[in-house]
């Protein structure tokens, strides 16, 4: 699963790829409850193990969704 978030005043978003058994609905939850208390800072961590940490109140924007693999570069024919 595919995580992009927006950062406030940021050029670029974060973008993270989840692991494929990340409980969608608790980490909606999770940054739910973050953003209603309106600091701290929202932790995830990538397919790799790499953890990831933005600012809540920096947070602009966030979209989910499908992960990168069903993406197709180039000009093949299947």
């Amino acid at each position: 699963m595919e995580l992009r978030i927006g950062v406030v005043q940021g050029s670029r978003d974060v973008e993270i790829e989840l692991a494929d058994d990340v409980d969608r609905e608790k980490l909606l939850s999770q940054l739910d409850k973050l953003m209603s208390q309106g600091d701290g800072v929202f932790w995830v961590s990538d397919r790799r193990g790499k953890r990831v940490g933005v600012a809540v109140p920096r947070i602009a924007w966030i979209e989910m969704g499908a992960g990168t693999g069903d993406r197709r570069v180039g000009f093949g024919t299947s």
